[in-house]
Order: structure tokens, then sequence, then C-alpha cells
């Protein structure tokens, strides 16, 4: 699970840093965690985790809008599929 708290804020390292993170080269790459020659975590969290949750309903609803989620798909190249939210707040 990878909880979004805000998408503003997004991790991004160097790629030197890569080896700090314990994952293998293999996963730095434009389809994996590598962002304009960046580690980007966010995007790792968004294509790796099995279920999407968000702080609130609200900033759940927020982001899924379709100017919003349209933009962030663009610039991180995350399909459709990938977008599993799970909003039911308790």
């Amino acid at each position: 699970m990878f909880t979004i708290h805000n998408l503003g804020y997004q991790g991004l390292f160097w790629h030197y840093d890569m080896h700090l993170t314990g994952w293998a080269g293999s996963y730095f790459t434009p389809d994996g965690l590598e962002y304009y020659g960046k580690i980007n975590l966010m995007k790792g969290g968004l294509l790796y985790a099995d279920i999407l949750t968000t702080v609130s309903q609200t900033y759940s609803a927020e982001i899924q809008t379709k100017e919003y989620a349209a933009w962030f798909r663009r610039r991180h190249a995350i399909s459709q599929q990938r977008f599993i939210w799970d909003c039911e707040w308790r």
C-alpha cells in the first residue's frame, strides 16, 4: 500500500543514490523509478504498490479529476490501470 499525502513532494534524488534504496539498478528506467535522470520515489510507489490510498476522501477526489489525473499520468507515464483508489474511509 502507498499513501499519497501531497503529489507536489515526490522524493526526487540523484541517480547516484540508487544504491542507497536497496533496489536493483534495473529499476532505474523510464518505466520504473527514473524521472528526467533522477530517482522519483513517489513514482515508484505509484507503480509498484498494490493499493493506493490518500490522506482524505477530499484529496482522493481532487487528484482523480480528469484534468489533474491526466496531467499526472502524462508527466509520469503511469497508465490508468495503476490508479486503484481505496476511498472507503471509516
